[in-house]
């Protein structure tokens, strides 16, 4: 787990840490810490290296508005403040449930309904096409940014926007991708869990009148840490994709607003997760 998740996102502390939380709710094997390190890192470094020589690189998001000139209103706490990010938390844990119950859901359904395996990913792909013909085509994929020949559609990245993202977004997404799980698609569900946060944290950012691109970056992580109940992770995800590349953001609210976001969206999630396997060791 930390080899695969260090070289697909680039982050290998993160990686070292929801290795370590994800197996069990409530408990960490502080043995595996020193192997889930090397793990990540090699798996981290290994991806660097493959990416530099494919001429790619991995997804940068930073958050402009601590550079700008306005942004001395948001260097302090302030109730206020972390009163709109506790409420952001509670809407990003009922997100990740929301993702999980969809997934679980579905998957018990089309097992159910269509006692032939090989059938339900054909219905479940001719479901997911008819909607994207209806709804649009916005959510299907990753979605981290957007395709040159759609500059327009909703992503990841146009979440960190002002108006990148619409109100029903994030349950679009999250539809959709449960849909795609739910009829046998395996694998690929924490990006999209990123797209949902971000996207909720978009339009929770304008409804509250709270930094757009601040929220957006709360969710994406907050909600990927309430579906895998891996708080931690969570924490140390944000401070390694948006800390890295905005200099001087470790200084500012932004890594207590992290805390506050990601254990507030875990314990609001209740028992709820993405992962049958979990174990709960540890009641919340």
């Amino acid at each position: 787990i930390a080899a695969g998740f260090g070289a697909v996102f680039g982050t290998p502390l993160t990686a070292t840490i929801f290795a370590l939380e994800v197996l069990a709710i409530g408990r960490m094997d502080y043995d595996s810490v020193l192997p889930c390190l090397i793990a990540a890192i090699v798996g981290d470094q290994t991806g660097r290296f493959a990416l530099e020589h494919l001429q790619y690189h991995h997804a940068i998001f930073n958050l402009s508005i601590f550079r700008e000139q306005n942004a001395s209103q948001w260097s302090g706490m302030g109730l206020i403040n972390v009163g709109k990010v506790a409420l952001g938390a509670i809407c990003f844990g009922v997100a990740g449930v929301v993702f999980s119950e969809l997934t679980h859901g579905l998957s018990a359904a089309f097992k159910r309904l269509i006692r032939i395996p090989i059938l339900r990913p054909i219905v479940g792909a001719i479901i997911i096409i008819a909607l994207a013909n209806w709804i649009g085509f916005d959510y299907l994929g990753l979605g981290t940014m957007a395709s040159p020949k759609h500059p327009d559609h909703v992503c990841i990245q146009s979440s960190f926007l002002s108006h990148g993202a619409r109100p029903m977004s994030w349950l679009w997404k999250a539809l959709f991708t449960a849909l795609a799980l739910g009829c046998g698609f395996k694998g690929g569900e924490v990006t999209p869990l990123f797209f949902i946060g971000a996207a909720l944290g978009n339009v929770l950012g304008r409804a509250m009148g709270f930094p757009v691109e601040w929220m957006a970056a709360l969710g994406f992580v907050s909600v990927f840490a309430a579906a895998t109940n891996t708080p931690l992770a969570g924490i140390i995800m944000g401070i390694e994709i948006f800390a890295s590349d905005t200099p001087g953001l470790l200084n500012s609210p932004f890594v207590v607003y992290l805390a506050i976001s990601c254990f507030g969206a875990y314990l609001f999630s209740g028992t709820a997760g993405i992962y049958l396997s979990q174990r709960i060791d540890t009641a919340k």
